[in-house]
């Protein structure tokens, strides 16, 4: 089990991220060579920005409660009232490491900047982080949708 705090903490440091990193996600987009070479960034830039994007929202819902038990199939698409305002995300500062990768994502979306081998390589790093960490805990999660995670191990 993950204590509550740390999970909290990652969350809300994983959720600054996500612009950043769907900039990265669309400059690549749009400097790939071809259509053809565009199609699944596309695809994963809508599955990103669509609806598994609720995600933190309804993550944050159930641990700004302080539910004890926190599971995907029972987590709500409400946004819960938070007990003082220094517990709302957004006062929560972004961690030294969050500003890093940040502004590295932003550089490399840049026209002026990156290129399109450096914007691969650091999607390349994101991405396998994420799958690491998956493919751990994987085995004890439920998810209500029935996605066992297997599109994203292929990139389909």
């Amino acid at each position: 089990t993950i204590d509550r705090q740390v999970l909290k903490k990652y969350l809300i440091q994983d959720h600054r991220s996500l612009d950043a990193f769907v900039q990265l996600l669309a400059s690549m987009v749009a400097s790939a060579r071809c259509l053809e070479d565009r199609i699944e960034g596309c695809q994963f830039l809508a599955i990103v920005t669509g609806p598994e994007n609720t995600y933190f929202q309804r993550s944050f819902a159930v641990l700004m409660k302080g539910d004890h038990h926190i599971h995907h199939d029972h987590v709500s698409e409400t946004t819960a009232t938070l007990a003082s305002p220094e517990e709302q995300p957004q006062q929560i500062p972004n961690a030294p490491v969050t500003q890093r990768f940040i502004q590295l994502m932003k550089s490399v979306s840049s026209p002026r900047e990156g290129t399109l081998g450096e914007r691969l390589a650091v999607l390349l790093v994101c991405e396998w982080t994420y799958l690491e960490w998956a493919t751990r805990v994987r085995p004890h999660t439920k998810r209500d949708d029935g996605d066992d995670g297997s599109g994203f191990i292929t990139f389909d």
